[in-house]
């Protein structure tokens, strides 16, 4: 039921429409309201329908007092209460007949039948028809269709046959009078005739008033309840196609001019802190040290892999990054044990690492060195052995992620990955036909990583080699492919020759099947003649205790993956042979200072030199061994050989001695001794058959080279060295790690270090060269002189050397920059000019082997420093400014919902489904793009070297297949621009606050433009 009480009405600067009405409508019933134009009825149905809440008095629908209600009643009245047809039909032109009626089902969560609704007012068959392109009149019957298919207790219609013919008039009042038997239909018309003909009641108004109030059919039915649902979830979604569709091109451009913004600012902010420490470094040689740049320099140059050590005399997690330092890597099994369990997502290669020390050995690859030692028989015994690579190696994990730039992973135990390093050398050392007694003839051979993975390797005679043998030096000969790896468990110190180091070891046959790129060849020139890399001239070196840790080693690193890895190890390179052991038991008899050994080989050898020969049991006969009962020349893990001491201590009732150890040997053989050892980081028990008896010797016990190693091991306390892999880690998450390991009182040592990247301002460790204008720097030292050294010409002042002198030019260091910027005297007679724009290679000189042009990057820097501030402004300005202007021009759509009962929460959400992405998009974008410009502008200013690969011999070019020079190309990257946190906070603070104030205004327009 509809009361009205003393209801008034008025627009601005007008007389009253309605003048203090009081009226009553019935739950049921066809009520006409009709009268002339500008009576007010137009005025009247607007506030009873809940469209026009700006009177005086009361409307009370229900008891809900529609001027005091909330904008969400209001919403809801419009929505589940009532249905409303325009004098404008208000329909959404861009929407289908069919989409514009299921919107208003959808926002009511109604199923009602659309195609049933258009037929009863003469449209069926109009679904897929766009209301744009409909007459007046169609127009009209999908606007009272709309109304007919709500669910609601009253309809309003505002003229609906007004651009109706009269028998589609006739129809229209039939259905409003059919609907009337349970709604409330108050119908405004000015067409009397036909209202009288339907209706159940007439009001006339004249100027507000109400002029007769004729009852024709009092209708006393009740109006059925209805039950509010929710609207259905993305019942809006038509509307926020089409209006993001309209407002694509504005979007864009908003999303563009912000992300260029920001952008803009993130590399301004970047490169401020980068500048302040060439500022810092400029003018303080022990300016703070910027440990992100330095990760990051490593990133860039894929320095990946470090050593876990024991933190020792570091004083911060980044210790080594700024010190060049050897320090050990032995870890024991508790370090292993607490770095991996407290860092176990991280790739660990468990192998050997140390920097001085823990290499492997590589036939093929390791120089053989000559040994000498007297015998205990007196005899000087001299043999060749093999020596450690600086090579590493590890143990193959299938998780792990291998950058493999030619080949496959390991299937089998006999097949191995090594890097490019090992490769290329191992290739260049086979390359020409190998021997001791042989001159190497250099063969102009090309690196190919395919001849390493196939069966066999082409290799061609030496000059040598050729003529002993009757062949040409063009001969070719093939030769299995396999790498043969030591697996060392023990050394010994040669007296005579220089005391050379000899390696125990045992030795294994692998396949190359994959080659895993490090990257750092290029840095390298290889020299047949020295059989040697030689760093390239374009970087300096460090060596020692110095700080600033950047330099290459000498040599390229590498490593070898093996699928079970080595098990030896070298702690102490000066241990006794054989070994003392404690706590060792046999059969329950606890020994005394026992030595235990394997095959040593120190007896093994002849004047000969047999190179490269085994252990061997049955050499040994004649010199150690007393008795043997196996035919063999090594010990399985099963079988031990004692002593005569030893024998006579376990067997007391034979009482063996040296003199019938052999025939007291067939009592003892074969049978099973109990061996117990106790080690500090372990123990175990084995079960051992004895095969024979040796001389009594400092040697009690001999096992073979696997059961030696074990308890070696178990002794020591040596467990596999530990180096992290963190190529897909920045420059944060690579911080964290090493934080981590600190305080767990370990840090991290880069294994491969990066030459001169990021040490402009330390003098001699891998300076820049500034390219000073000649004139510039000539009016500046008047008392300049050429002189010339080695044909080349230096520009010196006062005896001190600037650099040297090319065409317009003087290439100097920033070391002799920075020199002269601090000289007191340069102030004194140049005046106060910043030193820093005058001769700083950050913005003002150009960088001999940049990959571009250096200008073109400090250009950019400085349009960028000098522009963002006001750039980021009028971006935000500007964005800020169109979406308000979408908004506004899109207020008709909000109207047109508010219209049908939409709340302004959803009208609102709306907004945040288009902003909200938008401003991911622009947040991710920006970063995205900081990310790449960083690196862009970074690359502008690496090192860029290429050179000539030639023939040691000759000093010629090397030509390749086609008859081109093979060239090598080398690139150092330098850190210009950092990528760090302060990127991030800009892109999402500035994002954030930009579509706050974006969503704001497209809000204040909805909240403007709703009804």
């Amino acid at each position: 039921m509809i009361e009205i009480k003393h209801l008034s009405k008025k627009y601005s600067r007008g007389k009253e429409v309605i003048s203090d009405l009081s009226l009553n409508f019935l739950e049921t019933g066809l009520n006409v309201v009709c009268g002339k134009s500008g009576c007010g009825k137009t005025t009247l149905i607007n506030i009873l329908g809940g469209m026009d809440l700006d009177y005086e008095g009361e409307v009370l629908v229900d008891g809900l007092n529609l001027n005091t209600s909330t904008y969400t009643e209001i919403a809801d009245y419009r929505n589940f209460t009532s249905a409303f047809v325009f004098q404008k039909n208000s329909l959404f032109e861009f929407l289908t007949v069919e989409e514009n009626l299921k919107l208003c089902l959808d926002i009511q969560n109604n199923d009602s039948d659309i195609s049933e609704a258009l037929e009863r007012v003469g449209l069926k068959g109009f679904e897929k028809k766009k209301v744009r392109a409909l007459s007046g009149g169609e127009k009209q019957r999908v606007a009272i269709a709309r109304a007919l298919i709500k669910d609601c207790k009253i309809i309003f219609a505002d003229e609906p046959t007004s651009a109706l013919d009269s028998k589609n008039a006739h129809k229209i009042f039939k259905l409003f009078k059919e609907l009337s038997k349970d709604k409330l239909v108050i119908v405004v018309t000015h067409d009397l005739k036909k209202a009288t003909m339907y209706a159940d009641r007439v009001i006339r108004l004249i100027d507000g008033n109400i002029e007769e109030d004729i009852v024709y059919n009092e209708r006393l039915e009740s109006a059925r309840v209805l039950k509010e649902k929710k609207s259905k979830s993305f019942s809006m979604m038509p509307i926020f196609k089409h209006n993001l569709k309209k407002g694509m091109v504005i979007n864009l451009f908003v999303i563009i001019l912000l992300v260029a913004a920001l952008v803009i600012t993130n590399l301004a902010i970047e490169q401020s802190k980068v500048k302040e420490e060439y500022d810092n470094f400029g003018s303080n040689i022990d300016g703070e040290f910027n440990y992100d740049r330095a990760i990051y320099t490593q990133i860039l140059n894929d320095v990946n892999l470090y050593n876990v050590v024991k933190s020792g005399e570091a004083t911060s997690p980044y210790y080594y990054l700024e010190h060049v330092i050897k320090p050990d890597t032995s870890l024991s099994e508790g370090d292993y044990n607490v770095i991996k369990s407290n860092l176990s997502k991280y790739e660990f290669y468990e192998g050997s690492n140390d920097i001085n020390y823990e290499r492997v050995i590589i036939e093929g690859i390791s120089n053989q060195s000559r040994l000498s030692q007297v015998g205990p028989d007196g005899i000087n015994r001299v043999w060749y052995t093999y020596q450690f690579t600086n090579f590493n190696h590890y143990a193959f994990d299938n998780s792990f992620a291998y950058d493999l730039v030619a080949g496959r992973l390991p299937e089998n135990d006999n097949e191995i990955l090594v890097t490019d390093t090992v490769a290329d050398m191992f290739l260049r050392k086979r390359a020409y036909y190998p021997g001791p007694d042989y001159e190497p003839y250099y063969s102009d051979y090309v690196v190919d990583y395919d001849d390493l993975l196939s069966e066999y390797f082409t290799v061609h005679y030496t000059r040598a080699a050729a003529s002993k043998y009757g062949a040409s030096v063009d001969d070719e000969i093939q030769v299995k492919n396999e790498m043969v790896i030591y697996d060392t468990y023990g050394t010994y110190e040669g007296s005579v020759g220089g005391n050379a180091t000899y390696y125990m070891y045992n030795k294994t046959a692998y396949k190359v099947v994959g080659i895993i790129e490090t990257g750092i060849l290029p840095f390298y020139t290889y020299s047949y003649d020295a059989s040697r890399y030689y760093l390239l001239d374009n970087f300096e070196t460090q060596t020692g205790s110095e700080e600033f840790m950047n330099s290459l080693n000498y040599q390229p690193g590498g490593y070898v993956v093996i699928p079970n890895g080595l098990k030896g190890t070298n702690e102490n390179l000066n241990l006794e042979v054989p070994y003392l052991m404690s706590d060792i038991s046999v059969n329950g008899i606890s020994l005394k200072d026992p030595y235990i050994s394997a095959f040593t080989g120190e007896t093994d050898y002849t004047q000969n030199g047999l190179a490269g020969h085994d252990d061997n049991l049955l050499i040994d006969y004649s010199n150690r061994l007393l008795a043997l009962g196996v035919n063999k020349k090594d010990l399985a893990d099963d079988e031990v050989i004692i002593s005569a001491d030893l024998a006579k201590k376990l067997y007391p009732e034979l009482n063996i001695s040296q003199g019938n150890a052999y025939r007291k040997f067939e009592d003892i053989k074969g049978d099973i001794i109990s061996f117990d050892f106790e080690g500090k980081h372990g123990s175990v028990t084995k079960e051992l058959t004895i095969v024979g008896i040796s001389r009594n010797s400092k040697t009690d016990i001999y096992i073979s080279d696997n059961n030696l190693i074990s308890i070696y091991s178990l002794e020591k306390g040596v467990m596999p060295s530990l180096t992290i892999n963190l190529d897909s880690y920045g420059v944060s998450a690579r911080k964290k790690v090493m934080e981590k390991l600190y305080k767990l009182g370990y840090s991290l040592v880069p294994v491969e270090n990066v030459p001169g990247a990021y040490l402009e301002f330390v003098e001699g460790k891998g300076e820049m060269i500034a390219e000073v204008d000649y004139d510039g720097l000539a009016s500046l030292f008047p008392g300049n002189e050429t002189r010339v050294i080695d044909n080349k010409n230096y520009f010196f002042v006062d005896d001190m050397n600037y650099g040297q002198i090319i065409g317009e030019y003087v290439y100097m260091s920033s070391s002799v920059v920075r020199q002269i910027a601090l000289d007191d005297s340069y102030y004194t007679s140049q005046g106060n000019i910043s030193p820093y724009y005058i001769f700083s290679d950050y913005y003002n000189s150009n960088v001999t082997g940049c990959i571009t042009n250096s200008d073109q990057g400090n250009s950019l820097l400085e349009i960028v420093d000098s522009l963002y501030q006001f750039f980021l402004a009028v971006a935000v300005i500007l964005a800020i400014g169109f979406i308000y202007l979408k908004e506004y021009r899109q207020k008709e759509s909000v109207t047109k919902l508010s219209m049908l009962g939409v709340r302004t929460k959803d009208l609102v959400v709306l907004n945040i489904i288009t902003y909200v992405p938008m401003a991911i998009i622009i947040g991710l974008l920006s970063l995205l793009l900081s990310s790449l410009f960083v690196n862009v502008i970074n690359n502008m200013y690496s090192y860029s070297f290429v050179n000539q690969l030639m023939n040691e011999k000759t000093g010629l070019p090397i030509y390749d297949a086609n008859g081109s020079v093979i060239l090598v190309e080398t690139v150092v990257h330098r850190v210009r621009l950092m990528f760090t946190s302060s990127a991030y906070i800009s892109s999402i603070v500035i994002t954030l606050g930009v579509m706050i104030c974006t969503l704001a205004s497209s809000i204040f327009v909805t909240l403007k433009a709703r009804k």
